[in-house]
């Protein structure tokens, strides 16, 4: 069989997600935005395990895995935006399209899940280290000329 044969050749893969967000199958938000949503008008569900949300989670989040998501659906109201994430994006992939198959129109997907959102949330540990640096004229001249290494002129085969 050919290398690249499978389902998971990278370029159909690549086919699948610009097809499901042209078809608007998958409608994503990216971190960014997560912070401008109208919390009263939005509900997070993170559909990871148990597990992975006591390990932390996005402010305000419900946990609702997606295996137990199709018997949950009483939990979720239709009327509002819903923002689901999982870890990567693939179980929040699946739980969208489930919520979109069970009738619920304002569905969104977390690129990227908790694992792109929480590293982009938190504060540096060390904001002003690039607070006092100033690249001058003569460092970039210095920068590009060739080191004076002096070499000794040693014969180590004899």
């Amino acid at each position: 069989a050919p290398p690249y044969s499978s389902a998971k050749d990278p370029v159909n893969m690549a086919g699948y997600v610009a097809s499901n967000i042209l078809k608007g199958d998958s409608v994503i938000i990216h971190w960014h935005d997560i912070e401008k949503l109208d919390r009263e008008k939005t509900v997070l569900i993170d559909v990871r395990t148990p597990e992975e949300y006591s390990l932390g989670t996005i402010k305000g989040a419900k946990n609702i895995p997606v295996d137990e998501l199709r018997n949950r659906l009483s939990e979720i109201p239709q009327d509002q935006q819903i923002v689901i994430f999982c870890q990567v994006g693939l179980r929040g992939y699946i739980a969208c399209r489930i919520l979109r198959q069970k009738g619920y129109k304002k569905v969104k997907n977390l690129s990227g899940g908790y694992k792109t959102y929480f590293p982009a949330v938190q504060k540096q540990d060390n904001p002003d280290i690039y607070q006092y640096e100033k690249i001058e004229k003569s460092d970039l001249i210095k920068a590009s000329e060739p080191s004076s290494v002096e070499t000794a002129d040693t014969n180590l085969f004899i």
